[in-house]
């Protein structure tokens, strides 16, 4: 007897999500996604990418704030440490 191997693909690694949405919606997303010809994994991924994707479109401002606070909060902490380090020069 043979194990079946998963064929290798090009695809990125996928993590497995569970969560738990309501009953009539769950039901209404596996009818639109048959609708679509899509298998209810791909809908599912899809609609995810979706909505992570607007939500970015909107709170964009919010996080070029948090990345450049970030930056900038990196930039002091090596400038501290190379003023720091003109000090022990004696």
């Amino acid at each position: 007897m043979t194990k079946r191997m998963a064929p290798r693909s090009s695809s990125p690694d996928l993590e497995r999500l569970n969560i738990r949405v309501p009953a009539p919606l769950l039901k209404q997303a596996k009818e639109l996604a048959k609708a679509m010809g899509l298998s209810e994994g791909d809908f599912h991924r899809d609609v995810w990418l979706a909505g992570l994707y607007q939500l970015a479109e909107k709170h964009n401002k919010l996080l070029v704030n948090y990345s450049l606070r970030q930056k900038f909060q990196d930039m002091t902490e090596y400038i501290e440490l190379e003023d720091e380090d003109e000090g022990d020069e004696t």
